[in-house]
């Protein structure tokens, strides 16, 4: 069972140990410099904000910080579902105990990083109202498109 490609495919399921190892590594490094290049592009930018003086610029500023917030939100998420992948898939390999559960595991991380790839789109919207307005406007792009299509092929 542990190495054999699984039904539920997702990269670091489908190979055998040695690939899943490699992608470990390579998850665990991308990861850690997102992290890392996350943090110092956020702590420029609230050391940048502390010594702003209001000018009539400030309100695109705002949407700035709103953008930050949200992309903070993303990150956390990120971070969460990446630590409980890691963690998971590491422990799996560690302790082989666990190989009874593997396809009850998978399926787990399958959703989670299901879950890590869908939320961005709802962060997105809740949080940036401009993104809402784009996002509608293609929806009538798209609708009046199909309606054009719709009605040449009656």
């Amino acid at each position: 069972m542990h190495g054999d490609p699984i039904p539920f495919c997702i990269t670091p399921f489908a190979y055998n140990i040695k690939t899943r190892a490699i992608y470990f590594d390579c998850t665990f490094g991308v990861s850690f410099l997102v992290v890392i290049i996350y943090g110092i592009a956020n702590f420029k930018f609230r050391s940048f904000l502390k010594h702003l003086q209001p000018t009539a610029n400030t309100l695109n500023l705002e949407a700035k910080r709103r953008m930050l917030i949200s992309l903070s939100v993303i990150m956390v998420l990120y971070i969460l579902t990446q630590l409980a992948t890691f963690v998971t898939l590491l422990s799996s390999q560690i302790f082989l105990a666990l190989n009874s559960y593997m396809d009850l595991i998978y399926h787990f991380l399958g959703v989670l990083m299901a879950l890590n790839v869908s939320s961005n789109f709802v962060v997105y919207w809740w949080r940036n109202t401009e993104y809402r307005k784009v996002f509608v406007q293609l929806l009538h792009r798209f609708g009046k498109r199909n309606a054009i299509f719709v009605n040449a092929a009656k």
